[in-house]
């Protein structure tokens, strides 16, 4: 698999995150990007990260084939992601169209030992 081009930025101040909460996020982010390049067969991939003052936003797009959210059974790695996400009292929003590409949004509240 190969992307043609890919776009990652971040804006706000960095801030330290809970070390698992840190692994899982990044687990999610892993199993977009995945399944992006193994079943979207997408070219492009944009990663934002937005750091507020009380919470991470996290926003993933592909340029992929996309899906029909409301007839594609979730399979393991959308379950996987919705796990990972309650674990961590994250909220996730997966949003896809055939031949417009998926889109993730993830909103992380950071925890008071993180501000």
């Amino acid at each position: 698999y190969s992307l043609e081009n890919k776009t990652i930025s971040a804006c706000g101040n960095h801030k330290k995150l809970i070390q698992n909460h840190e692994l899982i996020l990044f687990r999610i982010c892993q199993e977009f990007i995945t399944n992006s390049l193994k079943y979207a067969q997408a070219q492009e991939i944009s990663i934002y990260l937005n750091y507020k003052e009380n919470h991470l936003e996290i926003y993933m797009a592909d340029n992929g084939i996309g899906f029909q959210q409301e007839i594609t059974k979730k399979g393991n790695g959308i379950n996987n992601m919705n796990t990972r996400a309650k674990f961590i009292d994250a909220k996730l929003d997966l949003h896809s169209e055939l031949k417009k590409g998926t889109q993730l949004h993830i909103i992380y509240n950071f925890n008071q030992n993180e501000i």
